[in-house]
């Protein structure tokens, strides 16, 4: 029956668990800020994608949207 020295320390659990070469834990890390990212970044885009923040530049108001409009009523 073999003994364990006290000098053979065991590594923390979150260490022990390797999947491809990096830390179980690393790579839940890795897929959560990926969600945060997608949500951000939907949310994001789904902000910027209406017609009253287009117009909210000047540029876009005096020119294109006046043209938008001339050519949503014929």
């Amino acid at each position: 029956m073999t003994q364990s020295n006290d000098t053979e320390k065991k590594k923390p659990i979150w260490r022990r668990y390797f999947l491809w070469g990096m830390p179980v834990g690393g790579l839940l890390a890795a897929f959560v800020v990926g969600i945060i990212f997608w949500g951000g970044f939907n949310t994001a885009m789904e902000a910027t994608n209406t017609k009253e923040f287009c117009v909210s530049c000047h540029e876009m108001n005096d020119f294109v949207y006046q043209e938008y409009q001339a050519r949503s009523t014929t």
